[in-house]
């Protein structure tokens, strides 16, 4: 059997970022199915995808797999497109990932980040789901529109797959389980998978060893701020030479700020004293935690944003923000203009 194409009016609901759109109309274009032609057959222009702020409907996205599958005479195409992609490479996800300190640290990350790449809506709190059993970790997709969209599966099972594999010490997925019925692709699958997998199963799940969660994976460094800009690495040094409890305390946050759990209770545990003795030595130096934080977001947007690497939502994630609205409004409070504005032309 072949998966029952969704017909090209439904909307399947969400959004794609332009740099992900991109990254697999590339990938499709070099195995048989015309740049030119694609872009046609969607009704897209090079203009809207060379736009990096810009995000696409998750409908176009999912036309232009079932476009390029047909264009190439490949069903397997998204499975090696997500293998033979670094994801580190195509999205902020996947560096931010690298730079975890554990596999299960990554996952969060994932979470948080993964949703700039491809956003659509999930069932729970957070759109990959982490349950602990006696003798196993799962990972389980929550998001619905898997169950139109099977090759949102092939492609996000492939990455957590195919990517931990280049520096795991040995496999790390015991099953794969997918909630539809095997395709005529599904030698892809094996082939592609390296593990047993179960067709027809109740939800999209992986079936992990309980080590995985803990192993170490620091592929990047504590931080690698120097991705997205320098000034960013010569500001950590600046603070953490600095003198100062306010200084010691700005270069404690900048590491961690990217994951959105940033506070004075984190602080306070990070440095094992209470709210009060925080706000007590900031108050002895002028200051308070929010205006710390506060001046530390602005200093690191302006840099994030003139080095031109990273979009306005992206700078948003990088400087703790739950997306960009918020961001956009610290922004304007803080240079009476757009982010954009701030960005190279």
């Amino acid at each position: 059997m072949t998966f029952g194409n969704i017909p090209d009016d439904t909307d399947l609901p969400g959004t794609v970022s332009s740099q992900f759109f991109k990254s697999f109309l590339t990938y499709a274009s070099s195995h048989g199915a015309p740049y030119t032609d694609l872009l046609q057959k969607l009704g897209l222009t090079r203009d809207e995808l060379e736009d990096d702020e810009k995000r696409l409907p998750f409908a176009r996205y999912a036309a232009a797999m079932r476009a390029a599958k047909e264009m190439t005479g490949q069903p397997g195409l998204p499975l090696y497109f997500a293998q033979h992609a670094d994801f580190s490479e195509v999205s902020i996800a996947g560096l931010i990932a690298n730079a975890s300190e554990t596999m299960m640290d990554a996952l969060i990350q994932l979470n948080r980040y993964g949703r700039l790449a491809t956003d659509t809506p999930f069932e729970d709190e957070t759109p990959l789901a982490f349950e602990r059993t006696t003798d196993a970790d799962w990972i389980v997709d929550k998001r619905g529109v898997t169950r139109f969209f099977p090759e949102l599966t092939e492609t996000t099972f492939t990455y957590l797959i195919t990517g931990p594999r280049r520096f795991l010490p040995r496999p790390h997925v015991i099953e794969a389980h997918v909630i539809y019925e095997p395709p005529d692709h599904r030698s892809v699958y094996e082939e592609v998978w390296q593990c047993p997998i179960v067709f027809g199963a109740p939800r999209n799940a992986l079936k992990l060893p309980t080590w995985v969660a803990d192993h170490t994976v620091r592929l990047e460094p504590a931080y690698a701020f120097g991705i997205f800009t320098a000034h960013a690495d010569r500001m950590l040094e600046d603070l953490q030479a600095g003198d100062s409890f306010a200084d010691k305390l700005e270069a404690l946050i900048i590491p961690s700020l990217h994951t959105g759990d940033v506070s004075i209770e984190w602080a306070a545990s990070q440095l094992s004293m209470s709210r009060q003795t925080i706000y007590r030595h900031l108050k002895a130096e002028g200051t308070t935690f929010e205006e710390r934080l506060d001046s530390l977001r602005y200093k690191l947007a302006l840099q994030y944003l003139e080095a031109g690497k990273v979009t306005v939502a992206e700078t948003a994630y990088l400087l703790g923000y739950a997306d960009a609205s918020p961001f956009t409004r610290a922004f304007k409070r803080w240079t009476g203009s757009s982010p954009r504005a701030h960005q190279p032309k």
